[in-house]
Protein backbone atom coordinates (compact mmCIF):
# COMPACT_ATOMS: atom_id res chain seq x y z
CA UNK A 1 0.00 0.00 0.00
CA UNK A 2 1.31 3.46 -1.24
CA UNK A 3 0.62 6.76 -0.43
CA UNK A 4 -1.77 8.79 -3.20
CA UNK A 5 0.13 10.72 -5.93
CA UNK A 6 -2.06 10.46 -8.62
CA UNK A 7 -4.50 13.52 -7.88
CA UNK A 8 -2.55 16.01 -6.31
CA UNK A 9 -1.85 18.05 -9.90
CA UNK A 10 -5.21 17.39 -10.81
CA UNK A 11 -8.23 17.23 -7.89
CA UNK A 12 -10.37 19.38 -6.51
CA UNK A 13 -9.64 18.74 -3.29
CA UNK A 14 -6.32 20.73 -3.01
CA UNK A 15 -7.04 22.73 -6.11
CA UNK A 16 -4.92 22.18 -10.01
CA UNK A 17 -1.69 22.91 -9.94
CA UNK A 18 -2.00 22.56 -14.30
CA UNK A 19 -4.93 24.64 -13.84
CA UNK A 20 -2.98 27.10 -12.33
CA UNK A 21 -0.28 27.22 -14.73
CA UNK A 22 -2.74 27.13 -17.78
CA UNK A 23 -4.53 30.56 -16.02
CA UNK A 24 -0.51 32.21 -16.01
CA UNK A 25 0.06 31.38 -19.05
CA UNK A 26 -3.07 33.16 -20.31
CA UNK A 27 -1.76 36.28 -17.76
CA UNK A 28 1.94 35.94 -19.57
CA UNK A 29 1.76 39.71 -20.10
CA UNK A 30 2.29 40.38 -16.49
CA UNK A 31 5.33 38.15 -16.19
CA UNK A 32 8.83 39.75 -17.47
CA UNK A 33 10.18 37.82 -19.71
CA UNK A 34 6.83 36.37 -21.14
CA UNK A 35 7.79 35.12 -24.28
CA UNK A 36 10.34 32.77 -23.17
CA UNK A 37 8.36 31.69 -19.83
CA UNK A 38 5.41 30.94 -21.86
CA UNK A 39 7.10 29.13 -24.19
CA UNK A 40 8.58 26.86 -21.62
CA UNK A 41 5.38 26.46 -19.63
CA UNK A 42 3.11 24.98 -22.72
CA UNK A 43 6.11 22.91 -23.72
CA UNK A 44 6.09 21.43 -20.02
CA UNK A 45 2.90 21.90 -19.43
CA UNK A 46 1.91 19.54 -22.53
CA UNK A 47 4.60 17.19 -21.72
CA UNK A 48 3.34 16.47 -18.33
CA UNK A 49 -0.38 15.74 -19.39
CA UNK A 50 1.23 13.51 -21.94
CA UNK A 51 3.26 11.50 -19.26
CA UNK A 52 6.74 12.77 -21.55
CA UNK A 53 8.14 13.60 -17.49
CA UNK A 54 11.64 13.39 -18.54
CA UNK A 55 11.24 16.83 -20.65
CA UNK A 56 8.60 18.14 -18.65
CA UNK A 57 11.62 18.08 -15.96
CA UNK A 58 13.75 19.27 -18.72
CA UNK A 59 11.59 22.62 -19.51
CA UNK A 60 10.81 23.21 -15.63
CA UNK A 61 13.96 23.42 -14.75
CA UNK A 62 14.75 26.07 -17.58
CA UNK A 63 12.17 28.23 -15.68
CA UNK A 64 13.38 27.73 -12.00
CA UNK A 65 16.78 28.17 -13.43
CA UNK A 66 15.44 31.53 -15.03
CA UNK A 67 12.60 32.46 -12.57
CA UNK A 68 14.32 31.09 -9.12
CA UNK A 69 11.33 33.09 -7.32
CA UNK A 70 8.44 31.00 -9.33
CA UNK A 71 7.01 29.18 -6.40
CA UNK A 72 4.43 27.01 -9.34
CA UNK A 73 6.99 26.02 -11.30
CA UNK A 74 9.16 24.70 -8.25
CA UNK A 75 5.95 22.94 -7.12
CA UNK A 76 5.45 21.11 -10.60
CA UNK A 77 9.22 20.36 -11.06
CA UNK A 78 8.84 18.73 -7.59
CA UNK A 79 5.29 16.83 -8.87
CA UNK A 80 7.02 15.59 -12.11
CA UNK A 81 10.44 14.60 -10.30
CA UNK A 82 8.10 12.35 -7.91
CA UNK A 83 7.20 10.65 -11.29
CA UNK A 84 10.49 10.23 -12.45
CA UNK A 85 11.24 8.57 -9.14
CA UNK A 86 14.11 11.15 -8.71
CA UNK A 87 13.08 11.85 -4.86
CA UNK A 88 16.46 13.86 -3.45
CA UNK A 89 15.67 16.12 -6.52
CA UNK A 90 11.81 16.34 -5.67
CA UNK A 91 12.55 16.57 -2.39
CA UNK A 92 14.79 19.45 -3.16
CA UNK A 93 12.51 21.71 -5.84
CA UNK A 94 9.34 21.38 -3.18
CA UNK A 95 11.44 22.62 0.02
CA UNK A 96 12.67 25.29 -2.38
CA UNK A 97 8.90 25.89 -3.44
CA UNK A 98 7.46 26.10 0.74
CA UNK A 99 10.67 28.92 0.94
CA UNK A 100 8.86 30.91 -1.50
CA UNK A 101 5.00 30.18 -0.11
CA UNK A 102 5.49 28.08 3.57
CA UNK A 103 1.47 27.74 3.44
CA UNK A 104 1.50 25.59 0.07
CA UNK A 105 -0.82 22.61 0.92
CA UNK A 106 -0.42 21.04 -2.39
CA UNK A 107 3.85 20.92 -1.65
CA UNK A 108 3.09 20.00 1.89
CA UNK A 109 1.48 16.85 0.27
CA UNK A 110 3.96 16.11 -2.56
CA UNK A 111 6.95 16.30 -0.17
CA UNK A 112 5.06 13.63 2.08
CA UNK A 113 4.59 11.93 -0.98
CA UNK A 114 8.46 12.21 -1.90
CA UNK A 115 9.34 11.62 1.78
CA UNK A 116 7.13 8.10 2.17
CA UNK A 117 8.38 6.73 -1.28
CA UNK A 118 12.07 7.29 0.31
CA UNK A 119 11.26 5.29 3.50
CA UNK A 120 11.00 8.61 5.63
CA UNK A 121 7.55 7.79 7.38
CA UNK A 122 8.21 9.65 10.32
CA UNK A 123 8.68 12.84 7.81
CA UNK A 124 5.87 11.80 5.98
CA UNK A 125 3.42 11.87 8.52
CA UNK A 126 4.37 15.19 10.03
CA UNK A 127 4.06 16.77 6.59
CA UNK A 128 0.11 15.30 6.24
CA UNK A 129 -0.29 16.36 9.74
CA UNK A 130 1.37 20.31 8.50
CA UNK A 131 -1.28 20.11 5.38
CA UNK A 132 -4.18 19.32 7.82
CA UNK A 133 -3.80 21.80 9.97
CA UNK A 134 -4.04 23.97 7.37
CA UNK A 135 -6.92 22.75 5.27
CA UNK A 136 -8.88 20.21 8.28
CA UNK A 137 -10.96 18.72 5.44
CA UNK A 138 -8.48 17.65 3.12
CA UNK A 139 -9.04 14.22 2.10
CA UNK A 140 -6.14 13.77 0.50
CA UNK A 141 -4.18 14.22 3.00
CA UNK A 142 -5.85 12.33 5.20
CA UNK A 143 -5.74 9.76 2.74
CA UNK A 144 -1.90 9.62 2.90
CA UNK A 145 -1.70 10.15 6.83
CA UNK A 146 -3.61 7.09 6.99
CA UNK A 147 -1.33 5.67 4.56
CA UNK A 148 1.54 6.36 6.93
CA UNK A 149 -0.65 5.10 9.94
CA UNK A 150 -1.06 1.53 8.07
CA UNK A 151 2.87 1.20 7.19
CA UNK A 152 3.68 1.60 11.02
CA UNK A 153 1.32 -0.97 11.92
CA UNK A 154 -1.28 1.06 13.55
CA UNK A 155 -4.04 -0.75 12.06
CA UNK A 156 -6.77 0.85 14.28
CA UNK A 157 -5.83 3.66 14.19
CA UNK A 158 -5.98 3.53 9.99
CA UNK A 159 -9.44 1.83 9.88
CA UNK A 160 -10.76 4.18 12.54
CA UNK A 161 -9.44 7.11 9.54
CA UNK A 162 -10.57 4.75 6.53
CA UNK A 163 -14.66 4.44 8.15
CA UNK A 164 -14.46 8.55 8.17
CA UNK A 165 -13.31 8.63 4.73
CA UNK A 166 -15.51 6.21 3.65
CA UNK A 167 -18.55 8.30 5.33
CA UNK A 168 -17.47 11.31 3.37
CA UNK A 169 -16.47 9.36 0.13
CA UNK A 170 -19.32 5.91 -0.52
CA UNK A 171 -18.35 5.86 -4.07
CA UNK A 172 -14.23 5.37 -3.40
CA UNK A 173 -12.99 2.57 -4.91
CA UNK A 174 -9.87 3.38 -3.25
CA UNK A 175 -11.05 3.81 -0.52
CA UNK A 176 -12.77 0.82 0.04
CA UNK A 177 -9.87 -1.53 -1.17
CA UNK A 178 -7.89 -0.01 1.50
CA UNK A 179 -10.58 -0.90 3.73
CA UNK A 180 -10.85 -4.53 2.56
CA UNK A 181 -6.67 -5.16 3.20
CA UNK A 182 -7.12 -3.15 7.00
CA UNK A 183 -10.28 -5.60 7.48
CA UNK A 184 -8.54 -8.94 6.56
CA UNK A 185 -5.51 -8.14 8.33
CA UNK A 186 -7.10 -7.55 11.49
CA UNK A 187 -9.27 -10.81 11.26
CA UNK A 188 -12.79 -8.83 10.56
CA UNK A 189 -13.83 -11.19 7.62
CA UNK A 190 -17.55 -10.17 7.96
CA UNK A 191 -16.32 -6.36 6.95
CA UNK A 192 -13.56 -7.22 4.56
CA UNK A 193 -16.30 -9.20 2.59
CA UNK A 194 -18.94 -6.37 2.50
CA UNK A 195 -16.77 -4.05 1.41
CA UNK A 196 -15.19 -6.19 -1.31
CA UNK A 197 -19.37 -6.28 -2.65
CA UNK A 198 -19.26 -2.83 -2.61
CA UNK A 199 -16.26 -2.43 -4.37
CA UNK A 200 -17.52 -5.17 -6.74
CA UNK A 201 -21.06 -3.04 -7.09
CA UNK A 202 -19.18 -0.16 -8.15
CA UNK A 203 -17.07 -1.59 -10.23
CA UNK A 204 -20.05 -2.96 -12.04
CA UNK A 205 -21.25 0.53 -12.92
CA UNK A 206 -18.42 1.46 -14.35
CA UNK A 207 -16.25 3.26 -11.56
CA UNK A 208 -12.99 1.57 -11.80
CA UNK A 209 -10.62 2.05 -8.53
CA UNK A 210 -7.96 3.57 -11.01
CA UNK A 211 -10.32 6.04 -12.13
CA UNK A 212 -11.61 7.34 -8.53
CA UNK A 213 -10.82 11.10 -8.32
CA UNK A 214 -11.17 14.05 -5.70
Amino acid sequence: MSCRVDTIAFGPDEGSSMKIFKNLFNRKHEIDGAEKMATYLEEAIAEFEDGDYANAAHHFTLIVNAFPDHPLAFLMLGRTLIELNDLPNAVNALFKHLAIDPGSIEAMILLGLAEFESGQIEAAKERFEQALNLKHDSILAMENLTMTHFQEGRLELALQELETLHKDEPENCEILHFLVIVHGKLGNWDSAKEYVRQESVLKEAGKACDETEK
